[in-house]
C-alpha cells in the first residue's frame, strides 16, 4: 500500500516569500509553520495530493529548480525550503506537471489527509 503525502506550498501574508514542504498522513503542518515563518494566507496556499515515492522526488527536483529563487541564506533553519513569491507560479506548474496530481488552490489550516 503507497503512502500519500501533501506537496504544499505555503504563502505567507504580508511576506514577499513561499514555503515548499512535504507532509505525510493526518499532520498539521501550519500550525507547527506560522510560529517561526508568520501567519500562511491559507486562500493563496495550495497542494497536491501525491502517492508513493514520486511524492518526495517531486518535492526534492521543486528545491532544486527553484533554487535561484531562495531567500534564506545557506545556513538558516528551512533555507531549503524558502523562496521568494516570484516563483509561486512556476512552483504551482511544476507541482502540476511533475506530481500528474491537480494542485488544489487554498489550504484549510486544519486539514487532516484522513478525512
Amino acid at each position: 500500500m503507497s503512502r500519500t503525502f501533501m506537496i504544499y506550498i505555503l504563502v505567507f501574508e504580508d511576506k514577499n516569500y513561499i514555503k515548499i514542504g512535504i507532509t505525510g498522513v493526518g499532520k498539521n503542518r501550519i500550525m507547527q509553520i506560522e510560529p517561526l515563518w508568520g501567519r500562511v494566507d491559507s486562500r493563496e496556499s495550495c497542494h497536491s495530493i501525491v502517492m508513493g515515492t514520486v511524492a518526495l522526488e517531486v518535492e526534492n527536483a521543486l528545491k532544486i529548480i527553484l533554487s535561484r529563487y531562495r531567500v534564506c541564506e545557506s545556513g538558516e533553519a528551512g533555507y531549503t525550503e524558502i523562496f521568494s513569491v516570484k516563483a509561486l507560479s512556476m512552483a504551482i506548474h511544476m507541482l502540476e506537471t511533475y506530481s500528474q496530481a491537480p494542485v488544489i488552490k487554498g489550504i484549510n489550516p486544519n486539514l487532516s489527509l484522513n478525512a
